[in-house]
């Protein structure tokens, strides 16, 4: 079975005192992909000697294996192969990203300039996401009242189902910057049947929308799961189990991942503390 690892479960791991065992379990009968985004955020850890420990970990996890891309590279790259009509796509750490397969081989040699970039890159995604979800709430607001207000994110999420003009020019535009042009109706649906890479990341963008700018309550950035957080809902669709210690993001994944789920393997998503339970006598 292939495992991916959100970095809160990663850190539980690290920290667990039957570490040993777990690892061992787990990598008895098992893969565990580590992403782009868990070696960006354990790079952007404070703590030096934690940051190379947490290293470390991830790099024993991988057993040599690279790195999966980042969400928005692995959806690219299916992208892009399948209007090249290629059967295989290249979903690890190409050439131009060897800098997070360095931070994974020579931890030591990561310096404090390195770890304020990661972690400025991670505060700056939040932070625009949040500045955007918070402009369109008066917006949607408005848009959305009465009974047709959405009651839940899988309520939006549904009500984008049969009405999937609501969210072409979105798709289209996100499409656009990948393919070079732009979708209709009859093309979105194409591509949403054949790379379930795409309803999966149209689906992490409803919950932000959802969460953010459309629930009554609790809509705050500390109340939900972060935008990176969700973006790990792209590996959804290439691993059996993912894992997690982030109850927001838990939450909010397991409504994420029934999307597509008859056109794709559908993930099992656990709390670190059901994976421990597994592997722990």
């Amino acid at each position: 079975m292939d495992y991916c690892f959100d970095t809160s479960a990663l850190n539980r791991l690290h920290d667990d005192p039957d570490r040993e065992a777990i690892i061992v379990g787990l990598l008895a009968t098992n893969n565990v992909f580590i992403t782009a985004l868990n070696i960006r955020e354990a790079v952007a850890t404070t703590k030096a000697a934690r940051r190379v420990s947490l290293m470390r970990l991830q790099r024993r996890l991988t057993r040599g294996f690279r790195p999966l891309r980042t969400p928005i590279e692995v959806l690219r790259e299916v992208t892009i192969a399948r209007l090249s009509g290629r059967d295989s796509v290249t979903l690890t750490i190409e050439e131009n990203s060897q800098g997070l397969w360095w931070a994974l081989e020579q931890p030591e040699a990561l310096t404090i300039e390195m770890q304020q970039e990661s972690y400025e890159w991670k505060s700056s995604i939040e932070k625009q996401f949040t500045e955007a979800h918070r402009r369109a709430r008066l917006e949607f607001q408005k848009v959305f009242v009465g009974p047709e207000k959405p009651e839940s994110l899988g309520h939006l999420i549904r009500l984008f189902h049969r009405n999937p003009e609501l969210i072409l020019p979105t798709v289209s535009a996100v499409y656009e910057t990948i393919a070079g042009a732009p979708l209709d109706k009859p093309s979105m649906l194409e591509v949403f049947s054949e790379l379930p890479e795409w309803p999966l990341f149209m689906a992490i963008w409803a919950q932000g929308m959802y969460a953010r700018a459309l629930q009554e309550q609790g809509y705050g950035p500390g109340r939900n799961a972060g935008t990176v957080d969700l973006w790990f809902g792209v590996y959804l669709a290439h691993c059996d189990f993912f894992v997690t210690d982030d109850r927001a993001q838990y939450k909010a994944l397991r409504v994420i991942n029934r999307i597509g789920q008859r056109r794709r393997s559908r993930a099992k998503i656990l709390l670190y503390d059901q994976l421990r339970g597994r592997l722990v006598i």
